[in-house]
């Protein structure tokens, strides 16, 4: 980000930086889901979390792009801005 904008935000960027903490490596070693995988579907299912599409991925998203660019569908937009929400 330093590189993008020409350091306009470095002190704002390295403040961020210092006060991150990885809430994974925390939540992983010290509690286990009862799920089939520790992936990110699967424990945000159990903890009550919907998608807004239930075909919801990464894959799917750059489908989703795909055909927003090749046929302008605003259907296939929105379905994307909602999953990157």
């Amino acid at each position: 980000m330093n590189n993008k904008f020409k350091n306009v935000y470095e002190n704002k960027i390295n403040n961020i930086i210092q006060k991150s903490v990885n809430i994974l490596s925390l939540v992983i070693s010290n509690i286990y889901f009862p799920t089939y995988t520790k992936g990110l579907k699967d424990t945000a299912n159990l903890l009550g979390f919907k998608w807004s599409d239930e075909n919801a991925s990464g894959i799917q998203s750059i489908v989703w792009r795909k055909r927003w660019e090749l046929t302008n569908n605003v259907e296939f937009r929105n379905k994307l801005v909602q999953y990157n929400i």
